[in-house]
């Protein structure tokens, strides 16, 4: 028996409701998926953003070691212009009155241990052959020390971490350092001071790192940790060569105790994962998990870490990456070339997720139990008697109807009026061919309404969506006419080709939702720095076109700089963030040989120069 079309209704239907409960379900999914995706991200950002600060805090800090050596390089470098130097009369006293009494041909100033701290100044530890005086510049190491430990002296204080400021001479007979020791305190083990002095030469990292052959480029650097002799800690140095003119006199260098590195990963806000400075030596300087490391218990980098040993840019090339289940982040400060490494385990990233995603997973759950109730709900209530319905319809031939369907009791009293109904059938023939009528004048009325709509649309497929400039096929809609008026009335036409510069930063850094509202406002910038009768219109990306008509080239630099400058003056806020913005341009005016094309060929080339040059400027392409 064939079955009627009521019934393959039936089953249309609910192949319609499994697929639109499929649809439904991954909609809701997808959904649930993206924002999962977008909450883990912020918290990974956070994450970030807080080795940022840290790194950034710690770059500060340390500058204190960065100003003190190149203060006293600068001074020592240029020592011979400002000798005699008047400071120093006191301590070349002592110096002197120390020589004096020397019995074995050293000297120091220990006699200075008496007096009050604030008048020490320092300790000088030497061979008496120091005193002799360079004959090409007319000084000798000696005095340069003294100098130095006046100067350095009287300002010991820059930084609670900064152990000692010392001068080595390289000449191997004289130390200088302040904050003053005992000369047996800097000596140690060492014999004797010549002995202490030779050997510092050839067994410190700092002063062989100074040596011209390692360090011909006479920059400052940083060494290796170690333990400091006097029993201060764990402590690194950073260190200049000093040179008058091309002879090399010795080394200024600042010792740096590491127990601040500890204070300041104690208070990181994140207390998960690992957390630890390294340095560019493979040495872990600190980390959050463990107190002040002696020397014997410096950890190498790579032992923590062995996947380093197979990546060419280590630390830096595995920042963003999951190595066994902890997300790396990464941050470097540039001088010293120290790295922030914070591992986040991925279970905790979850957890932070979950627990702020939690709301929208259980709306989400409420969508899907809602969803399915509705449809059992509809089908029972509402589907299936109008199918039964259906069916009554179908089977009546004539004005007088079978027996009624079995319904629910809220449709019985519709079911009963349909009886009457059927014999009012050929009354509402009639009304509907009326009603035919009345809609066919309402769809000529609706057709005059979608041509004025489809007016609209015209208009709208010539603008760009996102920024409200026009887009890149009315541009060459625009540039064709303008470029044959031009020609037919020798008129002027210059373009202007704009490029944000370093846009793609924009996208990686605050989010592509950041980088639209850049493009936005920079339209709007754009709108209140040219002419009414300009054209700006989307190129393409992060480029954009301004068309202007009857404008020579003079003019269209001064629109360019306009524009230009009112990007670069003021910072664009979005969600809290500061985004700078410049823009590089291109100019070019229409010439007797132009085409449009090659027009607009000129004003990339400019754009080119403008952004090899530095970007940020406006050039003119010259014909």
């Amino acid at each position: 028996m064939a079955r009627s079309p009521i019934h393959r209704l039936s089953r249309y239907y609910r192949t319609l409701m499994l697929l639109g409960s499929f649809i439904f379900l991954s909609i809701v999914g997808l959904t649930v998926w993206v924002g999962w995706k977008q909450e883990e991200a912020v918290e990974i950002a956070i994450a970030q953003q807080r080795v940022d600060e840290t790194a950034i805090r710690l770059q500060a800090m340390i500058k204190a070691a960065n100003d003190t050596v190149s203060q006293a390089v600068s001074w020592a470098n240029t020592f011979p212009q400002h000798a005699p130097y008047p400071g120093s009369a006191g301590l070349r006293r002592s110096v002197e009155q120390a020589i004096r009494q020397s019995e074995q041909g050293t000297f120091t100033l220990d006699q200075r241990g008496n007096l009050p701290a604030q008048e020490r100044l320092g300790q000088l530890i030497g061979l008496n052959s120091v005193q002799q005086v360079d004959a090409s510049h007319g000084v000798s190491h000696l005095d340069l020390a003294i100098s130095l430990l006046d100067r350095m002296g009287s300002s010991q204080a820059t930084s609670p971490f900064l152990r000692w400021t010392y001068f080595f001479s390289a000449s191997e007979d004289l130390l200088a350092l302040t904050p003053w020791a005992s000369s047996a305190e800097m000596l140690g083990e060492s014999p004797d001071i010549p002995t202490f002095l030779h050997s510092s030469w050839q067994n410190y990292d700092l002063t062989r790192m100074a040596l011209p052959a390692n360090n011909p480029q006479r920059q400052a650097f940083w060494t290796p940790a170690y333990l400091d002799q006097v029993g201060a800690g764990l402590m690194v140095s950073h260190a200049q060569p000093v040179y008058w003119g091309d002879d090399f006199v010795g080394v200024v260098a600042v010792d740096v105790l590491l127990n601040f590195l500890h204070e300041e990963l104690r208070n990181f806000p994140d207390q998960d994962g690992t957390l630890l400075v390294a340095n560019a030596y493979d040495q872990v300087l600190a980390r959050r998990d463990q107190t002040i490391q002696s020397h014997s218990e410096i950890t190498s980098l790579s032992t923590l870490l062995p996947m380093l040993s197979d990546t060419p840019d280590g630390v830096k090339q595995l920042g963003g990456s999951v190595q066994h289940d902890n997300l790396m982040l990464v941050d470097q400060l540039n001088n010293p070339h120290w790295t922030v490494l914070f591992l986040l385990p991925r279970n905790a990233i979850t957890e932070r997720v979950v627990a702020s995603f939690m709301p929208q997973l259980l709306l989400a759950l409420i969508l899907v139990i809602g969803g399915a109730l509705a449809n059992i709900v509809l089908w029972r209530r509402f589907v299936a008697p109008t199918i039964s319905v259906a069916e009554y319809v179908a089977k009546t031939a004539d004005n007088t109807p079978p027996d009624p369907p079995e319904v629910p009791p809220l449709w019985r009293p519709w079911v009963a009026g349909m009886v009457q109904a059927f014999v009012e059938r050929r009354r509402l023939f009639n009304d509907l061919a009326q009603a035919n009528a009345e809609l066919e004048l309402k769809v000529a009325q609706r057709t005059q309404e979608l041509m004025v709509a489809n007016k609209q649309l015209t208009a709208q497929a010539s603008t760009d969506p996102l920024t409200g400039a026009y887009n890149r096929r009315y541009l060459f809609e625009l540039l064709s006419a303008e470029y044959a008026r031009a020609r037919r009335s020798a008129a002027a036409i210059s373009v202007l080709l704009i490029d944000l510069d370093h846009f793609k930063r924009v996208n990686d850094n605050y989010g592509h939702d950041a980088g639209d509202a850049v493009l936005r406002e920079f339209v709007e910038r754009a709108r209140n720095s040219v002419r009414s009768s300009d054209r700006i219109c989307r190129y393409g990306g992060e480029e954009f076109v301004v068309l202007l008509p009857d404008c020579e080239a003079e003019g269209a630099m001064v629109l360019a700089e306009r524009l230009r400058l009112s990007v670069a003056a003021t910072p664009i806020q979005h969600a809290g963030h500061t985004i700078l913005v410049t823009v590089s341009i291109g100019v070019a005016m229409l010439s007797s040989t132009d085409t449009e094309q090659s027009l607009l060929k000129r004003a990339d080339q400019a754009l080119y120069r403008a952004k090899n040059d530095g970007r940020n400027r406006s050039v003119l392409d010259m014909d």
